[in-house]
């Protein structure tokens, strides 16, 4: 499945799954230290229903997007909707020089 790379890295990386609670607010910084690629992927929410980012510089988001959040060395987000629990995942891995395609 999938395709061959001829080379294998491991480089460390964390996972955080978890929910939020409707009109809750969340902020991750344990284990996310700036030297680390941070990608937040919203697994089920409703429209508008996932907000990242400080409440200077925001950004609303749905069901199945993905945030990179290199720059604030933390997540913080929270969950607009007050009937729907907010779904998602965290995972940081640290940089190993090499460019984050998509």
């Amino acid at each position: 499945m999938g395709s061959q790379s001829p080379v294998y890295k491991i480089p460390p990386t964390i996972f955080f799954g978890f929910a939020i609670d409707p009109g809750a607010q969340f902020y991750q910084d344990q284990d996310l230290q700036k030297s680390r690629n941070v990608f937040t992927h919203v697994l089920g929410s409703r429209k508008g229903g996932a907000v990242f980012g400080s409440s200077e510089s925001f950004s609303c988001f749905s069901t199945h997007c993905c945030v990179r959040t290199r720059e604030y060395g933390g997540v913080s987000m929270w969950n607009k909707s007050f009937s729907k629990k907010l779904r998602c995942v965290i995972i940081a891995g640290e940089l190993v020089g090499e460019q984050v395609l998509q």
